[in-house]
This record gives structure tokens, sequence and C-alpha cells, in this order.
């Protein structure tokens, strides 16, 4: 299991978001962070001493789990610097906006590029992909997590004729793109990717009693089971 209970920024977060500090498990706000780790982890997907990318970094929260967990070379790239708040994270960070070309300004290929919650705020993701491409080695990861458009909320929603969740008629939260499982696995396929794995975040909502161990434990195992049913999914692939 990834340990976050010395980490001051992930903790810093945690003290934010209001959430428990004594049990490192449920110390993920957004869930999704220890999630994918620990299954990188687990499946020797994640190797000390690589270098990754960490695309729509935002806060370094990801990028402190890694750099103390795994000792990896993290350079993020986000429009916002949010990086005077976290002096103490040890990580290049580029400020420009990912709509950007930002492939010149990687000057070695990376093992691994994060993009979490990203990619459905991207107007041509066809682009986007094909810069991720080329920032990464031969066989590098890519991981990736975005909402899932026939998650079972949707499915009760729209035949309902009510509109559907994590869409959007105006920019607000500027999700511009959605996808199903059969999208994104098709789109990675056409721009060099293999998709190896992809599961849900997890069964349940967010909001519920993420703090208990049988209802985290029981939503990330139907996450695991039914990725097509889950609000937001995750995907690892490689590229070829």
């Amino acid at each position: 299991m990834i340990a976050v209970k010395n980490d001051k920024i992930y903790t810093k977060m945690c003290e934010r978001f209001g959430v428990s500090k004594d049990e490192y498990l449920f110390q993920d706000p957004y869930h999704r962070y220890l999630r994918i780790l620990n299954y990188l982890q687990e499946n020797a997907l994640l190797q000390n001493e690589t270098s990754c990318l960490d695309l729509g970094c935002l806060r370094p929260e990801l990028a402190s789990l890694l750099i103390n967990n795994f000792k990896i070379r993290v350079t993020g790239i986000d429009g916002w610097d949010m990086l005077d708040e976290y002096p103490e994270i040890d990580m290049k960070f580029i400020n420009t906006n990912l709509m950007n070309d930002f492939t010149p300004l990687i000057t070695d290929k990376v093992d691994t590029v994060f993009a979490l919650e990203v990619i459905e705020h991207m107007i041509d993701t066809d682009v986007f992909l094909d810069r991720i491409h080329t920032c990464l080695k031969e066989k590098g990861l890519l991981v990736i997590s975005t909402p899932n458009i026939n998650n079972l909320r949707n499915r009760v929603l729209v035949p309902l004729g009510k509109y559907p969740s994590a869409l959007e008629y105006r920019n607000i939260i500027h999700h511009v793109r959605l996808y199903n499982i059969a999208a994104i696995r098709s789109q990675l396929t056409e721009h060099g990717f293999v998709v190896k794995k992809i599961f849900g975040v997890g069964f349940f909502p967010y909001r519920g009693p993420m703090g208990n161990k049988v209802y985290r434990w029981l939503s990330e195992r139907l996450g695991d089971i039914f990725p097509s049913l889950c609000a937001n999914m995750i995907v690892i692939a490689r590229k070829k």
C-alpha cells in the first residue's frame, strides 16, 4: 500500500477537505490517487528512479506521493501556478495551458504520463493524445482518469428525460468531451496505445461514507467488475 501518513503535502490536502488522518487508506479526498498508485504498485508498473509527466497537476499531491514513495522525477504541467503554496515539493513545473503544444518544453522523454481528469477538458483530443505519445518513451505508460458518460446514474437520468451528469451545455467546469469505455479504448488504439486495463474509480457515490472500510472496499471491487457503470473510469495503457 502507498504510504501517505508522513506525506506533508498530501496531509495538507486531507486537512483542507476534512478527511481523517488516522487511516491512510481513507486519506484520499479525490479517491483516484491511491486507487491508481496502489494498482500500479501491485502490478509492478511503477519503478523507482523513473520519470513522469503530471498533466493538469494544479496542486502537487499526486507528485508528492510519487516522489516520496518511488523517488520518481516529476514534471508537472498546468496553466495555473499553485506551487508557491508548496515550497517543499521537489518537482519541475511548467506553467502553460494544456491546449498549447507542450512537447517542445519536454527535453527528455518520460516513462509515465498521468492525465487525471484532464482529457474531458481538451477540445482536440486527437492532438492531445499525439502530444502525449511524443513525450513517452517506447512502451511508456499512460494513466488516464475521466468521467464515464454511460455511468449508472446517466442510464437512469437520460431515459427519464433528464440532462446527463458530467456533461455541460455551457462552460462551468469545462467538460467539452465525455467518453465511454468503447470510445476511449478505440481512440487510444488509433493513437498508438495498447489498453491494458480499465476499471472504475468507485461504484458508489464519492460523497458516501468513504471512510467506512466495507463501503469503500465494496465500491472498489464493484468498480473493478462493472467499470462501464461507474461515474469515473481509470485507463492504463502502454505506448506501442
